[in-house]
């Protein structure tokens, strides 16, 4: 016999903003090769690799103005209850 009891929490998240500004760099492969030209950046990259650990190229930037967010918890709640059986009585 057993008792469960479950629950669930979904965040939302609304972002109003009066002005958005998206800034992206022109050739990414161009710059990735001229940062990999640096031993230190190479040397860089394969201690994360080593270690796999996460290792990322920011390529763009959204930019926002006069920003205004509202945020929403949603709760959902349940339960439930078994009870186990044999299937030969004795």
């Amino acid at each position: 016999m057993g008792i469960n009891f479950g629950g669930r929490k979904t965040n939302l998240l609304s972002i109003d903003a009066e002005n958005l500004q998206l800034r992206t760099l022109k050739d990414t492969g161009a710059v990735f090769r001229r940062i990999c030209s640096s031993e230190e950046v190479r040397a860089w990259i394969n201690d994360m690799v080593l270690h796999k650990a996460p290792c990322y190229l920011v390529v763009g930037l959204q930019v926002l103005s006069n920003v205004g967010f509202t945020r929403a918890v949603l709760a959902e709640g349940g339960g439930g209850a078994h009870v186990k059986l044999p299937l030969d009585p004795a």
